[in-house]
């Protein structure tokens, strides 16, 4: 499967658009746009905070063929758990990039069956990286 779309649908400008600087850097030749989760279509692949989608709203885009990555500023478990129970990937903010970028570059892979805690594993990632 073709990789679709990175949509950076998150509400804190600075933080989005060095994201999506980021992204474009690091996956040259990907499509990566700042804009609405609900934009997003079969095989896009969605990056929110906790803030910016419920579980139940990431849950709908996962459903509807997307894959969804939130990217929590803090750990916390009961979190984890709501976003993962609907096939949501839980990636922390950390200073190491390369666990967002492995989730990312695998967006070809099918994710229409909704995903466990094996196969949506909690990593870490940066909001302070350089684009």
């Amino acid at each position: 499967m073709e990789a679709g779309r990175i949509l950076v649908a998150i509400g804190d400008v600075s933080l989005a658009r060095v994201l999506a600087l980021w992204l474009a850097d690091a996956l040259p030749g990907r499509e990566i746009t700042r804009s609405g989760a609900l934009e997003a279509g079969p095989g896009d692949t969605v990056l929110f905070t906790p803030g910016d989608l419920p579980p139940s709203t990431a849950g709908d885009i996962v459903a509807r063929g997307s894959r969804a990555i939130v990217l929590a500023p803090v750990p916390r478990p009961s979190e984890q758990e709501h976003y993962v129970a609907v096939g949501v990937h839980y990636v922390v903010m950390s200073v190491d990039n390369a666990a967002l970028l492995s989730i990312v570059r695998h967006a070809g892979q099918d994710h229409s069956s909704p995903m466990d805690s094996e196969t949506a594993p909690s990593h870490r990632v940066s909001p302070n990286c350089s684009a």
